[in-house]
């Protein structure tokens, strides 16, 4: 009884199998005969096979029929919802007038490749009846009628949500980076380039001076007594100094210099194209206007600055020693003054 069971199981699971693909076989049958058949005119159905209408008629993606040259010869019922255009106005007109004028090129080697392949893919921008613009994706096949005539089929599906959601992500992640690039190169409180991206750009102003045979020269300048006006005045105060400081230097210096801030209340100005007398007189320049400034303390703040010029073969490190130490002299001889550093070991 119980081996009649198992047979009876095994008899109708093959049935079942030879039913399926039968029915896979007359659907595969139908579709063909649906984009296989001779474009009728408007208003005629492609094929007269009921599965194959079904599957033509309510499909959401646009399918089409082309010369080979791209003029429509027949386009499914769904035409004016796709396009908002009525299907009996493209009849006879090229698909090109529809693509967007930056994808045309793009589209073109698309054409080329179904002529050739017998089968492409190309995502585009698709004209609207009012004039928009549409993200579509269309598949395109060769297709040969029984006479020899050559066609092309194409499926296009709207995909402009996808697409636009796509940029938009695009977008955020492109902000995200930038912000993460400025949060890893600028200084949070003064905004100014931190001490990595000061070094970055020293390092760089170097290379193109070894390249260029020009001069360089480089400033380190400290604020005076910073730590009793924090110690007085308490750090919130301490702060807005090193902001007022930061925009006094941006507005002193030439558009082509760079400021960072090197480390607390010291600061790295980088000068191209600039000798040992020029470089002086900047940094006086700019320990003038602090110093004549008012600031959020109410007291009058003043630096102290060492200059230094870029020698033959030197490296930035011997460069940045230089300036610290002629710097420090600064600091020595009384404060709010500019000292030159000695000229490189040669």
């Amino acid at each position: 009884m119980a081996d009649t069971t198992i047979e009876e199981k095994l008899r109708r699971l093959a049935n079942l199998r030879a039913e399926i693909r039968q029915l896979q076989e007359e659907i595969a049958e139908a579709g063909s005969r649906a984009l296989d058949a001779e474009a009728e005119p408007v208003g005629e159905t492609i094929a007269d096979d009921d599965l194959a209408r079904l599957i033509v008629n309510r499909s959401h993606d646009l399918i089409t029929v082309h010369n080979v040259d791209g003029t429509y010869l027949w386009i499914s019922a769904n035409c004016e919802e796709f396009l908002g255009i009525p299907r009996e106005k493209l009849i006879g007109t090229s698909a090109y007038d529809l693509f967007h004028p930056e994808d045309l090129n793009r589209i073109a080697h698309d054409h080329a490749d179904t002529l050739d392949i017998s089968s492409s893919h190309v995502t585009y921008r698709l004209r609207q009846g009012d004039g928009s613009y549409r993200w579509a994706e269309t598949r395109s096949y060769l297709n040969r009628t029984l006479d020899g005539t050559v066609r092309l089929v194409a499926i296009t599906r709207d995909v402009h949500d996808r697409i636009t959601e796509q940029e938009r992500a695009r977008h955020v992640e492109r902000r995200l980076k930038e912000r993460l690039m400025d949060l890893a190169s600028t200084d949070g409180l003064t905004r100014l380039m931190n001490r990595m991206s000061g070094d970055a750009t020293l390092r760089r102003e170097v290379s193109r001076v070894r390249r260029s045979g020009t001069q360089l020269s480089v400033v380190l300048a400290d604020i005076d007594h910073f730590k009793s006006i924090n110690d007085r005045f308490g750090h919130s105060v301490g702060d807005a100094v090193l902001v007022g400081t930061a925009q006094i230097m941006r507005d002193t210096v030439r558009e082509y210099d760079s400021v960072s801030r090197w480390g607390g209340e010291e600061f790295l100005l980088v000068l191209p194209e600039t000798g040992p007398q020029d470089a002086a007189v900047l940094a006086e320049r700019v320990r003038c206007a602090l110093e004549s400034a008012n600031n959020a303390s109410g007291e009058q703040v003043t630096l102290s600055a060492g200059v230094a010029t870029l020698g033959p073969d030197e490296t930035v490190e011997v460069l940045l020693a230089r300036a610290d130490s002629a710097l420090y002299r600064a600091k020595d001889e009384g404060r709010n003054r500019v000292v030159s550093g000695a000229p490189p070991t040669p």
